[in-house]
């Protein structure tokens, strides 16, 4: 049995008026953030879940700060994309539970269906600690056309006896595709990434050392080291040294990353970074086919 462990990504820019998006309070009399760690709760133990946030936000997140042990606040010395601060995160794993299987949770989507999201999370979970080798990420079932989410192209059905979760191949990633070719995407049945990824510490470290040797190596550091002034020291020489990385089309889409993808239906899922979206699902404009 492997420990699940979760990373809320917070450490974003994207914001409204002064307030970074993470930050912010705009369905509920919680922000996404707080929203985030309480839908995660019902699939990994709060004991195991990191939050990813950057240092200059820190006024925002000081309530977290007095109710979160310092070694589950994983603060970046800057935002230098989201690769990167995967690797902080993964180093910190490294370190407590190496054998330990991840998920990387975005801190600004959205669910009409709390349950469909546990559903989702733990068959991704089991079907990352069963293939220990290969990233396992959610997509969402699309319903309608979204010429700038990101899309993952199912490749052939996969089943495994040691589990019943539905699971695919992921034959191929496809970003911001634009009108037309999200309109074949959606009549392809095709699914939306969600960014949810899953895999032991070593999965992700092998993917990430592929892009880049010394992703791997600064992993291998901070998991060397403990907490306090010998990491800080090896954080501030990755982010000044190491170029930022989108990990969706830097790592994810690189064809020699091994992926499959859990299929999550009647979520209600939705990436609200954009201001129309959250309109949207505060009209309830979220329903997605089964």
């Amino acid at each position: 049995m492997h420990n699940r462990w979760a990373v809320v990504l917070a450490g974003g820019e994207g914001s409204t008026a002064a307030t970074p998006r993470q930050f912010s309070r705009f369905l509920s009399g919680l922000t996404l953030l707080e929203e985030t760690s309480r839908r995660l709760a019902t699939t990994v133990d709060k004991e195991h879940t990191l939050f990813l946030l950057t240092q200059k936000h820190r006024r925002f997140y000081e309530p977290l700060r007095r109710q979160v042990p310092a070694a589950r606040l994983v603060e970046q010395p800057a935002h230098r994309g989201t690769t990167l601060a995967m690797a902080f995160a993964l180093g910190r794993l490294a370190r407590v539970d190496p054998d330990g299987v991840v998920g990387f949770f975005p801190s600004d989507h959205y669910y009409g269906n709390i349950n469909a999201f546990g559903l989702a999370a733990s068959a991704a979970y089991q079907v990352a600690a069963l293939r220990r080798e290969h990233l396992v990420l959610i997509g969402a079932s699309a319903h309608k056309v979204e010429p700038d989410y990101g899309w993952i192209e199912p490749g052939p059905a996969l089943s495994w006896p040691e589990t019943d979760a539905r699971v695919f191949a992921v034959h191929r990633f496809v970003e911001a595709p634009g009108l037309a070719d999200a309109v074949r995407l959606l009549e392809r049945r095709c699914f939306w990434n969600t960014f949810m990824t899953f895999g032991t510490v070593d999965a992700f470290r092998d993917a990430l050392g592929q892009v880049d040797a010394a992703l791997r190596d600064t992993i291998d550091a901070i998991a060397s080291v403990g907490p306090g002034a010998g990491e800080q020291r090896i954080v501030a020489d990755a982010y000044r040294e190491l170029a930022p990385r989108d990990f969706a089309a830097g790592v994810l889409a690189r064809p020699s990353t091994r992926c499959l993808v859990v299929p999550m239906t009647g979520s209600g899922w939705m990436d609200i970074s954009r201001p129309d979206r959250i309109s949207d699902a505060r009209s309830g404009d979220q329903q997605q086919s089964a």
